[in-house]
Order: C-alpha cells, then sequence, then structure tokens
C-alpha cells in the first residue's frame, strides 16, 4: 500500500478522470510517487493495464461491452459529442500525421481530401467549398492538442475562412497510445469494417469457456465488477454476468470491492439492485448530473423530476407522453430553448436528447412494452433505483432569463 493514501486516491481519480495524462498535469507528481501501486491497483481491481513513462501515463481501460454513451466530445463544449463524420475525419487525420508528423494546416486538409474522394466509405471532406469542412478538421486539431497528442505552430482560427499558414506537428509516440485494444490494427485481417471494429474491441482474455478453472472464472468476475463500478455511475446487479453476482454473493468478494472502492476516496453504495461508487470529491469524472448549464441538462432535470413520482410504483411512462410533456415546456415560453423552437420536431429531438443524458448517468431505464397482443411494442422509460438519490429543486427562469442559445 502507498506510504501516502492521499496522494495514491487522488492519482487513481486522476487517471480515471483522463486515462492519458502528461507531464506537468496537476496530479502528475502523485501519479509517478506511486505509480507502482497504481499498477497493482488497477490490474487487480479492473484487469487494467497502467503505462507510466517518462512524460506520460496511460491507462488502458476496457469496458466488457459497448457504451455508445461514452463518446468524444468537442474540445470546447462537454455537451456536444463527436458525430460519426468526425470520428472519421479524427481517424483520417492519424492516418496522415502517422507518415508526415510535421505538415502546415493546408497540405494537412489537402491529403485529408484525397484521402477521402478516393475511399468511398469516408465522408466527403472538402475544405475548400465548405466552411464547415474546415471548422470541422480545426475542431479535431483541437481536440488533438489539448490532449497532448500534437502541438499548433502558429494561429488555427483564421484557417475556417481559408487563410491560415499554422502547421501542426504531432507527437507519434502518444498517438500510438490512443487506442486500446488486444490486437494490433496493423495484425487483423477482417473483411469488413464492422468485423474490424469488432476485432479490435475484443478481449480474448476476459472469455469464460468451459475449461477455465475457478481462480480465473473468480478473477474475471472480480474485475468485471470492478470496471463497472469504477468507470460508470451505476452499476445494475442486472447487468452482471452470473459469475459476477455469484462473487458479490461470497462476503470475501464483497469486503474485497468495498476495501478498494475505499483506497481511492470513493464510498460504496449498496442495495438490492444496484451498486454505486460514489465520489465525495467528483475529481474522478469530468461531468457530473445537475452541474451542466445547457438546455438538454435543464430538461433531462425537469424529466427526471417528472419520472421520479412513478419510481415506487413500478409504473413506466410512454417516451411519447415524454415528448408531449417537454413539447409543453417549448410552448409555455418561446423564447427559450430557441434551436428547439425552430421546427415541429424540436420537442421530439430535445426529449431524446434529455433522455439519452439521463440513461447515460444510469438514471433512467428503457423498455419496449405492448398494449395488447398485436401492436407494435411502444418505447417506455422509468427512473432507476440510483434516480432515486436525487432531490430537485427547479426553479423556473425561462421567462425572466435572457435565452443565452440563440
Amino acid at each position: 500500500m502507498s506510504r501516502d493514501p492521499d496522494s495514491f486516491a487522488r492519482a487513481a481519480r486522476a487517471l480515471l478522470r483522463s486515462p492519458f495524462v502528461v507531464r506537468g498535469a496537476s496530479e502528475w507528481s502523485a501519479i509517478r510517487t506511486n505509480r507502482r501501486e497504481l499498477v497493482e491497483y488497477f490490474n487487480d481491481v479492473c484487469g487494467w493495464k497502467l503505462d507510466v513513462r517518462a512524460s506520460h501515463a496511460r491507462l488502458y481501460k476496457r469496458h466488457d461491452s459497448s457504451d455508445p454513451t461514452r463518446r468524444l466530445h468537442r474540445y470546447d463544449s462537454k455537451t456536444r459529442p463527436f458525430k460519426k463524420e468526425d470520428y472519421a475525419l479524427l481517424c483520417v487525420v492519424l492516418a496522415q500525421l502517422a507518415t508526415r508528423r510535421t505538415a502546415e494546416i493546408g497540405e494537412l486538409a489537402n491529403n485529408v481530401h484525397v484521402a477521402s474522394s478516393t475511399d468511398s466509405t469516408l465522408p466527403r471532406f472538402d475544405p475548400a467549398n465548405q466552411h464547415r469542412d474546415r471548422e470541422r478538421l480545426v475542431q479535431i486539431l483541437r481536440w488533438l492538442e489539448t490532449n497532448g497528442f500534437l502541438e499548433v505552430l502558429g494561429d488555427l482560427d483564421p484557417y475556417k475562412q481559408g487563410n491560415s499558414s499554422a502547421a501542426v506537428q504531432a507527437n507519434g509516440q502518444r498517438i500510438a497510445l490512443i487506442l486500446s485494444s488486444s490486437t494490433a490494427p496493423s495484425q487483423s485481417d477482417a473483411g469488413t469494417t464492422e468485423t474490424w471494429i469488432e476485432t479490435l474491441c475484443a478481449d480474448p482474455h476476459r472469455v469464460v469457456d468451459e475449461h477455465a478453472s475457478s481462480e480465473t472464472i473468480t478473477r474475471l468476475a472480480r474485475h468485471e465488477i470492478g470496471r463497472a463500478l469504477l468507470d460508470n455511475p451505476t452499476v445494475p446487479l442486472a447487468s452482471l454476468s452470473d459469475h459476477a453476482r455469484a462473487y458479490l454473493d461470497n462476503y470475501k468478494g464483497r469486503e474485497f470491492l468495498r476495501n478498494n472502492v475505499s483506497k481511492i476516496g470513493f464510498v460504496l453504495e449498496e442495495s438490492n439492485d444496484v451498486l454505486i461508487a460514489v465520489d465525495p470529491t467528483g475529481q474522478s469524472t469530468d461531468r457530473k448530473f445537475g452541474q451542466d448549464t445547457d438546455f438538454v441538462s435543464h430538461t433531462a432535470a425537469v424529466v427526471l423530476n417528472h419520472l421520479l413520482p412513478t419510481r415506487d410504483t413500478g409504473a413506466t411512462k410512454a417516451v411519447s407522453d415524454i415528448e408531449t410533456f417537454v413539447i409543453g415546456l417549448l410552448k409555455e415560453a418561446p423564447s427559450w430553448a430557441s434551436e428547439y423552437q425552430k421546427s415541429d420536431s424540436g420537442g421530439q429531438r430535445l426529449t431524446r436528447e434529455a433522455l439519452a443524458v439521463l440513461h447515460a448517468f444510469g438514471l433512467v431505464t428503457f423498455h419496449d412494452h405492448k398494449t395488447d397482443a398485436d401492436a407494435d411494442p411502444t418505447p417506455h422509460v422509468s427512473p432507476t433505483a440510483a434516480a432515486g438519490r436525487y432531490e430537485i429543486s427547479i426553479t423556473d427562469s425561462r421567462l425572466t432569463e435572457k435565452d443565452t442559445d440563440r
């Protein structure tokens, strides 16, 4: 165990918040000082590899299932996630920088344009004619700069108007650390993009077959729970495998989790159907429910408050009813959330985005509900047990507050 438990806990929380930390970051000294104990901790509790070098630390966080709520976000916004075309552009830019580490932005843009023009699977990128494409490229480069993967030489912003002479200098060693995969991309012979992605995401070391020893089964169950607890806002017991639930039923297993969650300053909350590892400091996450100030986050809080009375009864609400509720919010204040007032589908879009926020925080569950044997299932939603932790106080400022999102 670390000689300075507080320093160890701060370092672990910093790595959970950002699995790639560069030298000079606020908790860099704590990470370097506790590197041996941190390597052992993450390997033992989660089965995650931690690599601490002289210039950076990389925690290779892996998940047992895909999670569409864990998306990259624009460098200047916590609420504007990458779209498919942004991921594609990021990958093409990285491919270009892998072969030429330093490039002027105009040259880089032209190379990306050629790549997108010769590969029909890539979204079209046309910086010469599309201001939007130039802005997307600047966003990608800013994201890479913010996360320590390249250095910008000059001013990027004028490129949005097409007249920047800025250049970028990539850090090839760090770029090679972006992917966390058991299989190197160059070693995959998958025939389709979908199969290639599945190969990269697969973790052959976590397969439990009929030949697995009891020790292996116990270790993988421990890692499954540890990964879920340290990297998810809530862990419904129903989402865990039979082996993981059996591990929790064992006193020694649950005590191991309590002790190791406590080591990094978390508090384990336990109920009959959910586990929550609470970080009282808030240092292990870059986003907290209820603290964002955008319209979607505000709407999510109001929708959750609308759903909470159904938690004790076990009832669900149709998503269409939630849409009607949100549309009512928009109609009551026509100047509020103007981005969603511009079309008839704005209320539906705001509902979808608000529910996505609640789902990402583990506060609602979606269900398919059938009214009769012949009817198609209709989507319903209900609050989770974790939602009961919140007491929501709402101050309605829609009619008095200036709409800042126009």
